[in-house]
């Protein structure tokens, strides 16, 4: 695809990590192991920085990855809470920050083959799975689709071909 991957430190200064970039995507995690210190760190700080120093060296197009319950952390349950604060500043942060954004929420990832189907809305209500190989996919096509540019969406598995799925946004 003429992707390059780029690897950088979310904790340290990250302007020559996205010089010469056209577009970035973060699905960087903490992971379910670390403590509160680490997912504010990286889910949300890390994150900050990167979209600041994509803005800062006119990359234009971001996609993020964060998740169902975000924008509502206080009504997620307590083990969850904090990591949802974290996504939702660092969405916040993006969709304030003038850039060309889409926020993908995805509900619980998982590593079930891929199915190329998914159900998408801008709130679908309920929690449920979608396998980490979909969530990719439609990351990809989101890039390259500017009617995706300025959204929030949620995804689940289901049956809606990915293509079709992101025509609709």
């Amino acid at each position: 695809m003429g992707a390059v991957s780029v690897v950088a430190d979310l904790e340290a200064r990250l302007g020559a990590a996205v010089a010469g970039c056209d577009a970035m995507i973060f699905a960087a995690g903490s992971g379910s192991k670390t403590g509160p210190e680490k997912t504010t760190s990286i889910d949300q700080e890390g994150a900050i920085r990167l979209i600041d120093a994509c803005a800062a060296a006119g990359v234009r197009r971001f996609v993020m990855l964060s998740s169902i319950g975000a924008n509502n952390p206080e009504g997620q349950r307590e083990a969850i809470r904090h990591y949802m604060r974290a996504k939702g500043g660092a969405d916040a942060h993006l969709a304030a920050s003038g850039l060309d954004y889409t926020i993908v929420c995805p509900g619980i990832l998982n590593d079930d083959e891929p199915s190329g189907g998914v159900r998408l809305a801008a709130s679908i209500g309920k929690w449920g799975k979608i396998a980490r190989d979909d969530i990719a996919d439609m990351i990809v096509a989101c890039l390259d689709a500017p009617n995706t540019i300025a959204k929030r969406f949620e995804i689940l598995a289901g049956s809606c071909n990915i293509e079709r799925a992101v025509a609709g946004i």
